[in-house]
C-alpha cells in the first residue's frame, strides 16, 4: 500500500482496541495489525452478523484519519454508504456542508457507481492518446497483449487487420467497440475510411481489405 504524501502515517491499525483475548480479563490487550502484515493480505472469516464488515469499516476509517490511500469494492453497497457517511462527517463536520467544502473532497475521493446511470457508466478507452504518446505506441502495446494471451491463434493476417483497424479507430477518436462494425459493415467502414487523413490507412482498407472476401475478414 502506497502512502498518500509524506505525511501519511505508518502506525499499526487497531482491529479491536481493548478486547480481551486468551481469557485474560484482568489485562485487556489491544489487537493490532501492522502495515507490514497488512501488505501480505488479510483474510476475514466469520458467519453473517459476526462483524466482518464492521472490522473492515474500522480499518478503513483509520486509513482515512491517518491519510492512507485505499480502494473499496463493495458489491452490496451497505459498507460503502457507511464509509461515505463517515468520510463526510470527518471532512465536512456536522451540519449542512457548503459547495466549497464538498468540492474539496474531489481531490481525495473518487466514487464509481456503475448502477447509477445519472453519471454514466465508468469506462476506459484503450485507444485514447495521452500527452507525449502516439497511436502506434498504444496499438503496439495492445497487439503485444493480444499476442501474449492467444499466441497460437493470433496469426500474421489477424494481427495486420487488428493493427490497421485500431490505428484507424484511434485516429478518429473512437474505441475498440467500433472494431466489429468496422470489419463487418461495408457502409460503416467506408464512412470511417473517408474521414481518415492517413493515406496508408486509406490504402489498406480500400485496396487490401477491400479485396478480401467477408469470410476471410472474419477469420
Amino acid at each position: 500500500m502506497a502512502n498518500v504524501g509524506w505525511w501519511a502515517s505508518n502506525t499499526p491499525l487497531y482491529l479491536a482496541d481493548g478486547y480481551r483475548y486468551r481469557s485474560n480479563w484482568r489485562r485487556q490487550q489491544p489487537v493490532r495489525l501492522s502495515t507490514d502484515h497488512r501488505l501480505r493480505h488479510v483474510y476475514a472469516v466469520g458467519s453473517t452478523g459476526s462483524g466482518k464488515s464492521r472490522c473492515v469499516r474500522r480499518l478503513i476509517l483509520q486509513d482515512v484519519v491517518t491519510n492512507r490511500g485505499f480502494t473499496l469494492i463493495d458489491p452490496h453497497g451497505d459498507l460503502s454508504r457507511e464509509v461515505l457517511a463517515s468520510i463526510a462527517e470527518l471532512a465536512l463536520g456536522p451540519g449542512k456542508a457548503t459547495c466549497v467544502e464538498t468540492g474539496k473532497l474531489g481531490d481525495k475521493l473518487v466514487v464509481l457507481q456503475p448502477d447509477d446511470q445519472r453519471f454514466g457508466a465508468p469506462s476506459l478507452n484503450l485507444l485514447e492518446i495521452g500527452p507525449g504518446q502516439v497511436a502506434y505506441q498504444i496499438v503496439d502495446a495492445i497487439i503485444g497483449v493480444i499476442r501474449e494471451i492467444w499466441p497460437e491463434t493470433f496469426g500474421p493476417r489477424l494481427e495486420d487487420v487488428c493493427r490497421h483497424s485500431l490505428l484507424l479507430l484511434s485516429e478518429l477518436g473512437l474505441t475498440a467497440l467500433e472494431m466489429l462494425p468496422l470489419l463487418s459493415c461495408d457502409a460503416f467502414r467506408a464512412a470511417l475510411v473517408a474521414r481518415s487523413r492517413n493515406p496508408d490507412l486509406r490504402l489498406y482498407f480500400t485496396e487490401h481489405l477491400g479485396g478480401l472476401r467477408p469470410a476471410e475478414i472474419k477469420t
